[in-house]
């Protein structure tokens, strides 16, 4: 782990002194353990919610107008006192608050709520809000209020790139209290707007602090293809694939002594208990399947020195964990959980 804290202190680094170039401003330079901080060099920002929604100029005249031009004027005074210089949190948080009290089912307040959070590092409680934002704002597409996929097929229509930034805004204030949670919310992110080079350059960040370096480095080289003069996202490709190389350079000698050695996992949910085994070819058997779901037709891979279990249809990566000599502990997460998978030798 000290070696991943240096080599994000390295382009931290790098990427702060680019920024400061092209923006000639006089930000510090976050500690290496300061996760958000460098995810911001990436992300920017939070947006502000917007003060209008689609369709409010055409439904003037229904019996709903007056209550979004309340909602509107709130959320606008929200967005007015977070851009102050100092920004007003106080003032900001208040007009929020009377926004979500206005409409509590309008996504918008949550989202002003959520980075106003993020400014005042609340991690958990900025990424409640975002996901309320998401709840909400699935609610109204489905309801007909909007649309999370466009008619023609998966073009991005303005409804499903809100709700990709809500997913991306979520993944950020996770980074820090649980990567994998991120993960997914990245993951979600980069789905619903595929043309967004943060999305994926976050992604690839999320993935670097797992010690995943040959997945980050794939984002990162999406994030680069979409931005091809963006020089952070160039570092921190450069970054990626020397940690990638370092790391998986013993792969092929771990993978053969797994092979050689019968390793053993006991598992167990509600429904029952069982046994796994690692095989040859990248197979994973179990016992006793039908109770034990979650952990059947995966198959094994050694990437970066790490163990991976693997969903092949959809090639997620269930559970990852550091090999040992006797032992390999995995953290899995399924159904959006955390879980803990304990592999052993057998003699």
């Amino acid at each position: 782990m000290n070696r991943i804290l240096k080599g994000q202190t390295t382009f931290l680094a790098l990427a702060i002194g680019f920024m400061l170039t092209l923006q000639g401003s006089a930000a510090a330079q976050p500690a290496p353990q300061d996760i958000i901080g460098g995810a911001r060099l990436i992300f920017g920002s939070m947006k502000n919610p917007a003060t209008a929604r689609e369709g409010d100029a055409t439904s003037r005249r229904s019996a709903t107008a007056s209550l979004n031009e309340k909602v509107n004027d709130a959320l606008a005074l929200g967005n007015a006192a977070r851009n102050r210089k100092p920004p007003d949190q106080s003032s900001a948080e208040k007009a929020y608050l009377l926004a979500w009290k206005l409409n509590p089912s309008d996504p918008r307040p949550y989202v002003g709520l959520g980075n106003l959070y993020m400014d005042q590092r609340k991690y958990a409680e900025a990424a409640k809000a975002y996901q309320d934002a998401i709840h909400f704002g699935s609610m109204g597409a489905l309801s007909g209020r909007g649309s999370i996929t466009n008619r023609i097929g998966t073009s991005v229509t303005p409804e499903r790139a809100a709700l990709a930034q809500w997913h991306a805004y979520r993944g950020m204030a996770l980074l820090a209290e649980n990567p994998r949670r991120a993960e997914r919310s990245l993951t979600d992110a980069v789905a619903m707007d595929p043309r967004k080079a943060e999305w994926r350059a976050g992604l690839g960040y999320c993935l670097f602090l797992q010690e995943r370096f040959s997945e980050a480095v794939r984002a990162y080289e999406k994030a680069v293809q979409l931005q091809p003069t963006n020089a952070q996202y160039k570092l921190l490709l450069k970054e990626a694939r020397s940690e990638a190389q370092l790391s998986s350079s013993q792969d092929p000698a771990i993978q053969k002594q797994l092979e050689g050695t019968v390793w053993e996992a006991h598992v167990g949910s509600a429904k029952g208990k069982g046994t796994c085994r690692l095989q040859n070819q990248n197979l994973v058997a179990c016992t006793s399947l039908q109770e034990l779901l979650q952990y059947s037709n995966l198959t094994w891979r050694v990437q970066d020195g790490l163990l991976q279990l693997i969903r092949p249809a959809t090639e997620e990566r269930l559970c990852v964990g550091r090999i040992g000599d006797k032992e390999i502990r995995l953290k899995c997460f399924i159904d959006n959980e955390e879980t803990e998978m304990i592999w052993q030798t057998q003699k």
